[in-house]
């Protein structure tokens, strides 16, 4: 799980714009003709008025009137069916919902839909903190009124005036399809108090759902110490003098020896350290960091931290520490290396607590 440091940022969230339409799940094809007819029977008209009204003769009408009889849409007492019914109540219904051209929003990084709100941004900085999305809108291409009707409240509020059985028969009865508006993908803000890093303060305890890429350096280090590099030419004599006649080595000969042994030790280890571009933090690295180069990123965790003096002066600190030098001894940088490394991180776990009772 990936470490986090603490923040005050705004990220923005991708979201695609959709246009909403309404349609019947198992539609019963009427031509126009037959239409005007139910219409015109649920108006309690008679045969001789629909005729009146189309101009058409009285064989014609008859002939549609039975071929809804058929259809088990008109009844014999010349009434409609409760079937037909519903297809007007259903038809009624949809015309006024798909009138609204409804406009919502699917969230790119949670999939969920969300209220269209005009407080969007079609551009965000060069330097603003992005998330690219990863949800593909022909994943949700369709949805259930059932599922997602708090999403369409708004529209809903067209079954006022019908009994509590037909507006179940209308949830039952429509499904919903979603069209993009267009191509462009627009963003919200959100505030966040954590970030992703390779080295933090703490560590994120969510599932890893998306990754972050950021920038590290693998930074070598090396010692030295002029007052023992003086002797490099007449240490391997002396090492040799001491194997074949220790009795001629001098006490100061012998601690020269052991000191300078120490000395090889230190220079041929060559502590390594990374060093988070993100965080500005560091650690001591013993191998080869992670990268997850097999996974694909959705945010981009900028390059805030340089290795600068101060960076540097603590990364010496820790390996005179480490190793108890004393002030003979100087540390340098033998070789810097940047890397990329990706780490995986939840959403909503970079809200933290502060914003625990908000909607992502």
């Amino acid at each position: 799980m990936a470490d986090y440091i603490d923040v005050e940022k705004r990220i923005y969230i991708p979201l695609k714009p959709l246009t909403v339409n309404f349609h019947i799940k198992n539609k019963v094809e009427l031509n126009i003709f037959q239409k005007f007819i139910l219409e015109a029977i649920e108006e309690n008209a008679t045969l001789e008025q629909i005729e009146d009204a189309t101009q058409l003769t009285e064989n014609v009408i008859e002939s549609e009137v039975l071929q809804l009889q058929r259809q088990n849409l008109i009844k014999e007492d010349f009434t409609l069916s409760e079937a037909a019914e519903n297809i007007l109540m259903i038809s009624r219904c949809l015309e006024i919902l798909n009138n609204e051209k409804k406009e919502i929003c699917i969230n790119l990084i949670t999939g969920e839909l969300e209220e269209y709100n005009e407080d969007i941004y079609y551009n965000p900085g060069h330097d603003d903190w992005v998330i690219e999305g990863e949800i593909r809108f022909e994943d949700i291409s369709e949805i259930c009124i059932e599922d997602k009707e708090s999403i369409l409240a708004d529209s809903m509020t067209v079954f006022g005036g019908f009994t509590e059985e037909q507006i179940d028969k209308l949830r039952s009865s429509v499904y919903v399809e979603l069209n993009e508006t267009d191509k462009k993908t627009v963003y919200k803000q959100q505030e966040i108090n954590k970030l992703p890093c390779l080295i933090g303060d703490n560590k994120l305890k969510g599932e890893d759902k998306i990754y972050a890429e950021g920038k590290y350096s693998v930074i070598t280090v090396e010692v030295s110490n002029d007052s023992l590099e003086k002797y490099s030419e007449k240490m391997e004599p002396l090492k040799e003098l001491c194997t074949d006649a220790p009795e001629l080595i001098s006490d100061f000969g012998k601690d020269l020896i052991k000191e300078y042994k120490q000395y090889e030790d230190y220079k041929n280890e060559k502590l390594t350290f990374v060093f988070d571009h993100t965080s500005g933090m560091f650690r001591e690295e013993e191998y080869d960091v992670d990268a997850f180069p097999d996974k694909r990123t959705q945010l981009a965790l900028k390059a805030e931290k340089a290795i600068d003096d101060k960076v540097k002066s603590w990364i010496f600190a820790a390996v005179k520490t480490k190793w108890n030098l004393d002030e003979k001894y100087q540390v340098d940088i033998a070789d810097v290396k940047e890397e990329n490394y990706i780490v995986g991180f939840c959403l909503e776990e970079l809200r933290g607590d502060v914003y625990a009772d908000k909607s992502i």
